[in-house]
């Protein structure tokens, strides 16, 4: 389930492919990734996931936000213990939604917002934390926190 542009691209040139494909395909305004990884290449797993996370959080804003404008960041940071994770945040300014009201519908449906609730298993599968922000008339914000694991030949780089 690995997306070949990982291979060819690395994340954040996949991402950046990612996020300009939607853009075209959404006609959206103003589509930008924003990034401090540079060429950096994670472990597999790393970059896969947070690749999905990426995509299905667009898949998202395609189908339901009715946005205009997209915004996704992507950095390596230290926290507070010294440790590197990678923030993802993939945020929309289309028309959000109230996360209760959600729950709700889904749960009278018999459906447990399979999307939403696949970014959060992926990212706790990995080590990290998913947040969902959303306020009605004002766009949605996903954020990822995942450890971060080098390749192999990017270990103490």
């Amino acid at each position: 389930l690995r997306s070949l542009a990982l291979d060819d691209l690395g994340l954040s040139g996949a991402l950046e492919q990612l996020i300009n494909e939607e853009k075209v395909r959404c006609d959206w305004e103003d589509a930008e990734l924003v990034h401090n990884i540079g060429d950096y290449r994670f472990d597999k797993t790393l970059e896969t996931g947070a690749y999905r996370i990426a995509q299905e959080a667009l898949t998202n804003i395609r189908k339901h936000a009715d946005a205009r404008r997209v915004q996704m960041v992507l950095l390596l940071e230290e926290d507070a213990h010294g440790e590197l994770k990678l923030h993802l945040q993939i945020r929309d300014w289309g028309k959000g939604f109230d996360a209760n009201v959600q729950a709700s519908r889904a749960a009278h449906a018999g459906m447990s917002g399979i999307g939403l609730q696949g970014m959060s298993e992926r990212a706790q599968l990995l080590g990290g934390t998913l947040t969902i922000r959303s306020t009605p008339g004002h766009g949605s914000t996903v954020t990822a926190t995942l450890p971060v694991i080098f390749a192999d030949d990017e270990e103490n780089s």
